[in-house]
């Protein structure tokens, strides 16, 4: 009997783990395809050859900066050298030494220039990253712009950042290389060595994850960042491989151009490192609106089901104005369920009627009282109300009566204390229309 009931649960189990993996791999399938939907609806290949132009324009602008950056920390004197050594064999694979020597050619000219020439390249390496953050606000669906100063202080932390890590890496990596070439058991010494070849994976991954929390104009979750720059880490260094394969294998590029061969393989590592990168954006921003596809769609869903999202936020407004506390816009997005980009374009919109106002500080409160209101003056202000409908001006002969009596029968159902709505807790009587 024993050896029955222990078959019996492993038939279960054995058949709950098949629907767990046929579920696992439809929603990996679905998830795949939406992605791939979302990078092509954005036409990041485009896209990605316009940052591969601009990238080209302000290299030498941006290690400039990035090198001026460092040297305001005496800890990391000296070490410029060694950093441009490490970046152009971790992240440039078999870079030629024509562009070595070009690219370190034009950054110790740089310090040769006027004052107003470097205010210039400033400005060209200004807009590089502006035209990044550009890019990531379309992919995330941004629709509000950051303030001047918000979006300067998020750049300087991005060129801060981004060299400090380089150094740190650098310092540990060859911390680990002298412990493998110093270490006396074989076993330490291999894993010493394998610690350092991860450390390039280890920096992409930091990298990718800073660019997508830093860049768009919008709380991105750490999780969903994480998982973004992880496929972004994962592919440059699988991309590093294979093109520095291809150029020593296959030197098409050197027998068609002979000398001037390195732009045109320059400018296709770029552009694949930028398709990699906006891979990953597009995963990050792809992550919350596939968990919440299920919501509802504010273009094409009907129109009680926008008031049903309306009712909800101002619900979770009203819990916590008596307390004086404000809510964020993540707070509604889990409680509701819904994409950021469709949560937001809500928020906008109560905005702008008067029934919400943002702080300093990105969160949301009441910014009028609601005693007076019906849930029909809201059904106004969402602009979900049934109207008469009009073509070429004019109002539908024989269709004129009909709607007028479906709006006044909605005006009678939804004229409901506003307040009374929100206290219930319970359904809006919105079950008994149908858009």
């Amino acid at each position: 009997m024993f050896v029955n009931d222990f078959g019996d649960l492993y038939a279960v189990n054995r058949e709950k783990a098949i629907r767990l993996a046929t579920f696992a791999l439809k929603e990996a399938g679905g998830f795949s395809r939406y992605v791939i939907s979302r990078f092509g609806d954005n036409n990041l290949t485009q896209v990605a050859g316009a940052l591969t132009f601009t990238t080209l324009l302000a290299i030498v602008p941006l290690m400039a900066m990035c090198f001026a950056i460092l040297a305001a920390f005496p800890a990391f004197g000296g070490m410029e050298a060694r950093l441009e050594s490490f970046i152009f064999e971790n992240f440039v694979p078999h870079a030629n030494e024509v562009v070595r020597e070009y690219l370190g050619t034009f950054r110790q000219n740089v310090g040769k220039l006027s004052a107003v020439a470097i205010i210039g390249l400033a400005v060209t390496a200004v807009m590089l990253l502006v035209t990044i953050e550009t890019t990531l606000n379309r992919i995330f669906r941004v629709i509000r712009q950051r303030a001047i100063i918000t979006r300067l202080l998020s750049f300087w932390a991005l060129l801060t950042v981004g060299p400090i890590l380089f150094l740190l890496s650098l310092t540990l990596t060859s911390a680990l290389f002298a412990m493998a070439n110093t270490a006396g058991p074989q076993e330490i010494s291999m894993v010493a060595n394998r610690l350092a070849r991860l450390v390039p994976l280890v920096l992409a991954f930091g990298g990718y994850l800073t660019l997508f929390l830093i860049m768009p104009n919008r709380q991105v979750l750490l999780r969903d960042a994480a998982v973004g720059a992880a496929f972004s880490a994962v592919m440059f260094e699988s991309l590093k491989a294979g093109f520095g394969l291809y150029v020593t294998a296959f030197p098409t590029y050197q027998a068609i151009y002979g000398a001037i061969s390195v732009l045109p393989i320059l400018l296709l590592w770029i552009w694949l490192v930028w398709i990699v990168t906006l891979a990953g954006a597009t995963i990050t921003a792809a992550m919350p609106e596939w968990q919440g596809r299920g919501s509802v769609d504010l273009e094409r869903a009907p129109r009680v089901g926008r008031l049903a999202m309306a009712v909800e936020i101002l619900r979770l407004v009203k819990k916590a104005h008596p307390t004086g506390e404000s809510v964020r816009t993540q707070a509604f997005i889990r409680k509701i369920r819904t994409a950021p980009n469709l949560m937001e374009t809500m928020l906008e919109r109560l905005e702008k009627t008067g029934y919400l106002a943002e702080t300093r500080r990105g969160r949301w409160i009441l910014a009028r009282d609601l005693d007076g209101l019906t849930l029909y003056d809201l059904m106004l202000a969402l602009r979900v109300q049934t109207s008469q409908p009009m073509v070429a001006g004019n109002v539908v002969q024989g269709l004129e009566d009909i709607v007028d009596s479906s709006i006044e029968s909605e005006r009678h159902t939804f004229d409901i204390p506003l307040k009374e709505v929100l206290d219930s807790g319970g359904a809006t009587p919105m079950q008994t229309h149908q858009a």
